[in-house]
């Protein structure tokens, strides 16, 4: 029994002794070098240092601090996976670690750094809804998790945390995948730099389900050059989400993407020049594969709905109504009129027709509905209430006509059937 009190005291020294030891850059006072930690990726060979008595003294240096290491987040806009790097001796080890990582699972273009830190630091991952990786780092895991999800939710709709990545010490090491990924669809719309001739100044060229952004960039350039013989560039292009058409209060037409249709009012905020009025006309699916043109000036699927007007067809009938039938909302131009003449028919009890009769172009969001001093009934469309009324305007100067200031109608208004007085 004495024996074994005797050797207890002998136990708890030696581990003492032990949980002394620490890296150091050489031994200090009291201490001596006992160990070295060998040099690998990128961090260079390091010193253990302990107290020379074995730990019993009071004089001992405090622990020199560990040697600095460095982690990266590497993505590429084709997948929904990413590359981590961690444990390098310096930011650029670990970045060029991640990147090579990424090339050759995806090839030479397309992979991006998108946070770097060091030592104790954190860096959270956080996807959206169309498979978008935001990531960004903090000191700490909440300052990181608050960086990531705002940067997501500024842009898109649907961020939820993905992964939180942690630095480590003993050497470098990076993980992700190295095979060949998928990639998922991507669309791109592409215009002439320069002014087309008519008729392909109002064409864009549209292709959709391609295998990552450059097969969808590319295909949509190759369909523009190749039409109108000219040097193209690509307007907006998006990875397995949506694109989509705005209009400003100007006539102006801008393009941005969307991950989902709830990420459109977001769009318009981060995209529609600032003290502009700006709304989105409609939006094209990435997904189904594809490649065509469309109209700039025309929407052949408005977020809005198609509208119509209608009217008496016999002049004098239409003067004694002095109305205009109006429904908005309907799926199709051929809906909207047909719905507005049966409208305008049931109201005025004459034989009515739609108006204009080519219809609705889509585009348009406001129209201003009036008769002139001569009695004649005219409407004038704009992509804003200011532009519809500075197409009256200029109208009526040229025509040297008095006119009223009208009836304005917001086309946006959906599932309206009435009757608008002229």
């Amino acid at each position: 029994m004495l024996a074994l009190l005797c050797a207890a005291p002998l136990f708890f020294a030696s581990l003492g002794a032990r949980a002394q030891q620490h890296p150091c850059a050489g031994p200090g006072p009291g201490e001596v070098v006992v160990g070295i930690v060998p040099a690998s990726n990128g961090i260079a060979q390091t010193p253990i240092c302990a107290p020379a008595n074995g730990g019993y003294a009071d004089s001992a240096a405090p622990p020199a601090p560990l040697p600095d290491v460095f982690m990266s987040v590497v993505s590429h806009p084709d997948t929904d996976k990413y590359w981590f790097a961690h444990g390098f001796g310096s930011n650029p080890a670990a970045e060029n670690a991640a990147l090579d990582a990424c090339r050759q699972a995806m090839g030479s273009d397309g992979c991006g750094v998108m946070d770097s830190w060091s030592n104790n630091a954190n860096i959270v991952v956080v996807e959206d809804a169309a498979g978008n990786i935001f990531a960004k780092g903090g000191q700490n895991f909440f300052k990181a998790w608050f960086a990531a999800r705002e940067e997501c939710q500024k842009y898109s709709s649907g961020c939820h945390k993905v992964e939180t990545l942690s630095n480590a010490w003993g050497g470098g090491v990076v993980e992700g995948p190295r095979a060949p990924l998928p990639r998922r669809p991507w669309g791109a719309i592409a215009r002439p730099k320069t002014k087309a001739p008519e008729p392909l100044d109002d064409t864009a060229w549209i292709a959709t389900g391609q295998g990552g952004i450059k097969a969808a960039e590319d295909a949509a350039m190759a369909a523009c050059q190749e039409a109108s013989h000219l040097e193209c560039q690509v307007r907006v292009s998006a990875g397995g989400g949506y694109m989509a058409r705005m209009v400003n209060d100007k006539g102006s037409v801008f393009w941005f993407n969307a991950p989902t249709l709830d990420a459109l009012d977001k769009g318009i905020q981060n995209n529609c020049p600032k003290g502009d009025a700006c709304r989105v006309v409609d939006t094209f699916d990435v997904r189904p594969p594809a490649v065509g043109t469309l109209e700039v000036s025309v929407s052949k699927a408005p977020l809005r709905g198609f509208v119509s007007m209608a009217r008496p067809i016999d002049d004098q009938a239409e003067k004694a109504w002095g109305k205009r039938a109006f429904v908005s909302g309907q799926p199709s131009v051929a809906a909207a009129q047909a719905a507005a003449i049966a409208l305008c028919e049931k109201r005025s009890g004459a034989k009515c027709e739609a108006t204009p009769k080519d219809g609705d172009n889509g585009v348009d969001q406001y129209l201003v509905l009036f008769r002139t001093s001569t009695g004649e009934p005219r409407s004038f469309w704009g992509t804003s209430a200011s532009q519809a009324l500075k197409w009256r305007d200029q109208w009526c100067t040229e025509q040297n006509l008095q006119c009223p200031q009208g009836t304005m109608v917001d086309l946006a208004k959906k599932n309206v059937s009435t009757e608008l007085k002229l």
